[in-house]
């Protein structure tokens, strides 16, 4: 901070900074008593500034997904502006908060939708007062959820409730009536119910379906049924959709509008979404962890439709933040999600610990799994505390059919297990954990020590031939990542190595004097659109090779060979559109074999 006074920025803080590298004189700072205080005021000034409709939306699990539902409905009539949902990274704490509205804060929105998490005492509180909220939403709450920050239940109860104290003067306010905490507490604002089990519920969810990896079911309020289809996974997202539909209703919105912002609606990164990797369906919600939501997710795992002879395994974090109930809470977690037999095996994941601050902050995994194995001796049931160990059980325990949750926090990320497996880069998707720059005088490198490998994050020189390193500063770099040489007109040739396993999306996107790929090109995933539109390229053997992502080769005018392996078992559709001169090269019945047979390809 001192550096940046010295150069002339103008920080406001309740701190004293000290020229200690120069004349050691206190440097000139704008004086302040309270931070916080001081980011809601400007909060406050930037609400007047821009004034529109403005929904808060709280709880222990659920508000985000809630929050981007609301998004995609609102958006059908309104310019909606969030610092969470799709495009926000979650910023949903009173200081987060402004600072992007700070930044992005205008005129051209005419609503506000915003997620507000807590964590501790009063951020909830000190948020809506900032917001001064028109209508607000209490997904649930949890007795134990951050515990160890608010110091007891009755202090998380009164964080989540401020809603209702401290919104604008007639606001109105959803809650989930099947939540015994919120259906007991006297409210004083308007209030909706929405629920699926108690009937007394002002907006029920019935006929409730999975249908793949479509949840659909009807909203009845008692004076007609409106239904409802949203490409995710689980029915405790219902409670959400509900919340959604009646801020929406009241708000002016259409069913048709409804409808079909929730048919537009699409999960993304690590929360709650669905994708296809070499073969496997992955059902990734791994932001952060709370027993009901771990509940939730094993419960549609379980009900999941599969094809014969294909396994579900649930790859597990437990719940941190829980302080002194860590153990009890974890343990019976894993006793409950145990019990779930559609489930054919259960992986754990956590420090290597049943107690103390570790388990606390990155989530007590042993425990769960401990609640796990005494009471399922049929499943297959295991615990790891080691990434690399995990990659290799997901590497020998799964194979193409069968699917796979991850359900977890990002603060001790399962999920790269699928990066060092499959080729991915959700890891380096996710901003929770930074990445080491390394130096390289062709490329902006960055290494990731949870999956002890490095990206190619940016190329500096323009030239024809590019040799992408296997290692620097002694780490393997493994991924190429997104748009990398995205329409370099001069590349003609890029030189593989045996580390690198994954090229991300529009990685060589419309190169079009890329002719010839060298070197061992061992890669396991080709993202979306990566050599979209490289009209010279003529040949490609990619022995290794397990997924092709939508429209990964399209318009490859000259492509006229690929050879692959009985490794490859997912290509997308539109992967060859417009590869003219295509044959695929492949051992006969092999997946790629079929694949080309079905799509009329040589």
């Amino acid at each position: 901070m001192t550096k940046y006074i010295k150069e002339g920025v103008i920080v406001a803080s309740p701190m004293v900074y000290k020229d200690y590298n120069g004349t050691g004189k206190v440097l000139p700072t704008i004086k302040i008593k309270d931070a916080m205080e001081s980011y809601c005021r400007l909060g406050k000034y930037l609400k007047e500034l821009y004034p529109m409709p403005t929904i808060g939306i709280t709880g222990s699990v659920g508000k985000t997904t809630t929050t981007m539902f609301a998004e995609y409905v609102f958006a059908e009539k309104y310019k909606v502006y969030t610092t969470g949902g799709v495009n926000g990274k979650n910023r949903n704490t009173p200081n987060s908060i402004v600072r992007r509205m700070a930044k992005t804060y205008s005129s051209k929105y005419n609503f506000h939708i915003q997620e507000i998490g807590g964590g501790s005492k009063c951020l909830v509180e000190n948020a809506t007062e900032m917001l001064n909220l028109d209508a607000f939403a209490i997904t649930n709450i949890n007795k134990f959820h951050h515990i160890d920050n608010y110091g007891s239940t009755e202090e998380i109860i009164k964080d989540k409730t401020s809603f209702d104290r401290c919104s604008k003067k007639g606001a109105f306010g959803i809650i989930n009536l099947d939540d015994p905490i919120l259906r007991d507490y006297p409210f004083k604002s308007k209030i909706y119910s929405v629920g699926i089990e108690n009937e007394k519920a002002d907006y029920i969810g019935k006929n409730i379906i999975q249908n793949g990896k479509y949840l659909e079911f009807d909203i009845d309020d008692h004076n007609k049924m409106v239904h409802i289809r949203i490409s995710i996974v689980g029915k405790h997202n219902v409670y959400n959709a509900l919340m959604v539909y009646v801020f929406a209703t009241n708000f002016g919105l259409t069913d048709e509008e409804i409808q079909r912002g929730f048919e537009k609606y699409k999960s993304y990164g690590i929360r709650q979404a669905i994708y296809d990797i070499s073969g496997r369906i992955v059902f990734l919600d791994s932001f952060n962890t709370c027993e009901i939501s771990v509940k939730y997710d094993c419960e549609a795992l379980n009900e999941w439709k599969s094809i014969p002879g294909s396994k579900k395994i649930a790859i597990l974090n437990g719940e941190g933040s829980l302080a002194e109930n860590s153990y009890k809470i974890n343990y019976k977690m894993g006793k409950d999600v145990a019990k779930y037999s559609g489930i054919d095996e259960f992986i754990f994941i956590g420090p290597d610990a049943t107690e103390g601050e570790i388990c606390n902050s990155f989530g007590n995994g042993k425990a769960a799994y401990e609640g796990a194995i005494s009471v399922n001796k049929k499943a297959k049931i295991l615990f790891t505390s080691n990434f690399d160990e995990l990659t290799e059980i997901i590497k020998e325990d799964s194979k193409p059919g069968d699917i796979l949750l991850y359900k977890g926090n990002s603060h001790f990320p399962s999920f790269c297990s699928l990066d060092k497996a499959f080729g991915t880069q959700f890891l380096f998707d996710c901003s929770v954990q930074e990445y080491i720059e390394l130096k390289d005088k062709i490329f902006k490198i960055g290494y990731k020590k949870e999956i002890d490998s490095a990206n190619l994050l940016k190329c500096k020189k323009t030239v024809k031939k590019i040799v992408l390193p296997s290692k620097v500063e002694d780490k393997i770099v493994s991924n190429v990542d997104a748009k990398l040489f995205f329409k370099n007109a001069k590349l003609k040739t890029i030189e593989f190595n045996s580390n690198i396993k994954g090229i991300g999306e529009k990685t060589f996107f419309k190169c079009e004097n890329l002719s010839k790929i060298e070197g061992d090109f061992a890669v396991y995933r080709i993202g979306e659109k990566a050599f979209y539109g490289c009209s010279k390229l003529e040949e490609v053997t990619a022995l290794e090779l397990q997924h092709i992502e939508t429209e990964g080769f399209k318009n490859c005018k000259s492509l006229r060979k690929l050879e692959l392996s009985d490794a490859c078992c997912y290509i997308a559709e539109n992967t060859f559109d417009g590869c003219i001169n295509l044959k695929i090269i492949a051992p006969k019945n092999s997946y790629a074999f079929n694949y080309a047979k079905e799509h009329n390809l040589l």
